[in-house]
């Protein structure tokens, strides 16, 4: 007789232990893998909306569009290949049926984009934030910036006003269209990094710090600046870029209870 060669019980066993040993081992590292590659296309994203706006600011004298004067995607769309390629960080979840109607507005947070309804045809939506110092004065931010007499002095009044353009953001990953953060700004203790809960009482209109404070990147918030680089920035360290004329870094940040800003 011949006798069948084959995989005993035991040895099976071993061989399935191995397999998820092994699945154990790689799960971790695959997903790591996931996050940098969502944190580059994010990187990229930025990029490509500072190179619109320089080739925007360009046709402009060097200057950028002015508030009021339409959201800034709209504005930027003939200088890039595809804007809404680029309007949304890759670890926003986007559901456009969720709003229909213009004229409807709402803040976005670590994983939805935020909704856009004022003077479009439809809703637009994005992921990022533009900082609102470097747009065009205009009479019309007069009510949105109360920075008192200071305003107009802290604004980049062009591209060519940037002095430290390696550390002057353009855009960040942000839960609003703009926003102008200015060195007094603070985190409150019972601030939600991923701002999923609206009624903890935190009002991003109203500390515009808190409008790019965002856990989408394991606690840091990417960023592309006006020399053209991109990195992402240590929550903490947000008051340590330039965001206006006028700005005065702080050394690294805590929540107002002196608890850490952020805890993986």
């Amino acid at each position: 007789m011949v006798r069948k060669k084959g995989f005993t019980l035991i040895e099976l066993l071993v061989v399935i232990s191995i397999i998820a040993m092994l699945l154990a081992i790689l799960m971790p590292a695959l997903g790591k893998v996931k996050e940098k590659a969502r944190t580059m296309v994010c990187r990229t994203n930025l990029r490509q909306l500072a190179f619109s706006c320089r080739l925007y600011s360009e046709d402009h004298d060097g200057k950028l569009y002015a508030y009021g004067s339409g959201l800034f995607l709209n504005q930027i769309s003939p200088y890039a290949d595809d804007v809404d390629s680029i309007r949304y960080c890759p670890y926003t979840r986007v559901d456009e049926k969720t709003v229909t109607s213009t004229g409807t507005n709402r803040w976005g947070s670590a994983k939805k984009p935020w909704v856009w309804g004022y003077g479009v045809p439809e809703p637009e939506y994005g992921s990022y934030t533009c900082n609102g110092w470097l747009y065009t004065w205009s009479s019309s931010m007069d009510f949105i910036v109360p920075k008192g007499g200071k305003t107009f002095s802290y604004m980049f009044s062009s591209l060519t006003q940037v002095r430290r353009s390696a550390t002057t953001p353009f855009f960040t990953d942000g839960v609003w269209v703009d926003a102008w953060p200015d060195y007094p700004d603070t985190i409150p203790a019972n601030f939600d990094l991923t701002q999923e809960n609206r009624n903890t009482g935190v009002d991003p209109a109203q500390n515009h710090i808190r409008r790019v404070v965002t856990n989408r990147h394991s606690g840091k918030v990417n960023m592309a600046f006006v020399d053209g680089h991109t990195e992402g920035v240590e929550l903490s360290n947000l008051w340590n870029v330039t965001w206006h004329k006028g700005w005065q870094s702080k050394r690294e940040m805590t929540r107002e209870d002196g608890s850490a800003i952020y805890q993986r």
